[in-house]
């Protein structure tokens, strides 16, 4: 029909919406494992540099 054109299906809207509230999740899942994974990384290798500087500073330092 020629009305269809010009009438909004709020439907629409409702599916985009929730299309991308699913896409921001996911986003930010993946973010914070990303960042879980790079603390867990280099937290045991700062420890190991900063106890080394502790033993001797020329070794820590490099």
């Amino acid at each position: 029909m020629l009305l269809d054109h010009f009438i909004p299906n709020p439907h629409e809207t409702l599916e985009a919406n929730r299309a991308a509230e699913i896409e921001q999740r996911r986003l930010r899942r993946t973010a914070l494992l990303t960042l879980f994974a790079i603390t867990a990384h280099n937290f045991p290798e700062g420890l190991a540099t900063f106890f080394s500087t502790l033993e001797s500073p020329t070794l820590g330092a490099p």
